[in-house]
């Protein structure tokens, strides 16, 4: 099972809100024990993984 991570952030950079969607799937484990993972476009997210609220 795959999805992705969607980080909302309110109030920053003087935006009302802005969202990221993470590709946990795709993620790349380092060596000090944090993930490189990558920010995916809302219609990528969309293409790949559809549409699911939870």
């Amino acid at each position: 099972m795959a999805f992705t991570f969607d980080v909302i952030m309110i109030n920053l950079n003087k935006k009302a809100y802005d969202i990221h969607n993470l590709d946990m799937d795709e993620s790349i484990a380092l060596h000090n024990g944090t993930l490189k993972v990558p920010i995916l476009d809302v219609n990528t997210a969309l293409k790949k993984y559809g549409k699911h609220h939870h």
